[in-house]
């Protein structure tokens, strides 16, 4: 009877060496699905996005979050800007003349270091604006890189990849694709969010304040007079007033039924 033992011993070693891929194969699977994971993959939170008038500088912080069971370690988080939008025109940020910059650049990275299991790192950077640049939504995009378990991964936002990129991405991904999107194909361990941030100049309030407050205080006087008119008959002509100019609007409001219809 034929056995394993009575094999030759280079087709038990052959053999051996097959089992210990397959292993080995499942193991980086089941690895890589726990790193990929959309209920594992860092979380990022707490976002402060700044509104900043052009010539200024505004503060952009946020959170991120290790979800795993040990320490990301060698964190680094890559910031950029990648288009800018108004309510019509949709520009990346190469065509921009004089986009929002972050030390000088308009991408830069930040080197976390460690972060612990379910513990949180902020990043806090200032966005520095010119008197010339474009007034209009600017888009932000985040590329995540980290050492877990001496193995380097890298995780990407929707803005690091193009429309027809990420359609094929979505419309090639099965179901056990975490979060239904084919990161093989887009080169990524996994996807974190975009963001955003605003460069306007202000709408002054002092017209709406001017305009408002004298309006608010004619409505009061008129409530005030009307009240001691049909309370007390303080004000008779007050009431002759309205009567007449309730009879002259609904005049004019049959005239127009009558000439339109």
């Amino acid at each position: 009877m034929l056995t394993f033992a009575n094999l030759p011993m280079k087709i038990r070693l052959l053999a051996l060496y097959l089992i210990l891929l397959i292993l080995l194969f499942n193991v980086n699977t089941a690895a890589d699905d726990y790193i990929s994971d959309p209920s594992n993959i860092p979380m990022f939170d707490n976002f402060k996005t700044p509104f900043i008038k052009p010539g200024d500088r505004g503060s952009f912080s946020l959170s991120v979050e290790n979800r795993y069971e040990d320490a990301m370690e060698n964190v680094s988080l890559t910031v950029g800007f990648y288009a800018s939008a108004t309510t019509y025109i949709y520009t990346d940020i190469s065509d921009v003349d004089h986009p929002p910059k972050i030390e000088g650049e308009t991408e830069h990275t930040f080197f976390i270091g460690v972060i612990e299991s379910l513990e949180f790192s902020y990043v806090n950077f200032s966005i520095r604006t010119s008197s010339d640049t474009d007034e209009g939504t600017y888009f932000v995009r985040f590329q995540l890189d980290f050492e877990y378990n001496n193995t380097l991964f890298t995780m990407k936002s929707k803005g690091y990849f193009s429309d027809q990129e990420w359609d094929e991405a979505t419309a090639s991904a099965i179901d056990s694709d975490p979060g239904r999107i084919n990161i093989e194909l887009l080169g990524v361990d996994g996807i974190i969010p975009d963001s955003s941030f605003r460069v306007a100049h202000e709408i002054p309030l002092w017209p709406l304040y001017v305009c408002l407050i004298p309006l608010i205080v004619m409505l009061l006087v008129f409530a005030f007079l009307f009240y001691c008119q049909e309370e007390y008959n303080m004000f008779p002509w007050l009431d002759q007033g309205f009567k007449y100019w309730s009879g002259k609007l609904h005049q004019f409001w049959r005239l127009l039924k009558h000439r339109f219809g």
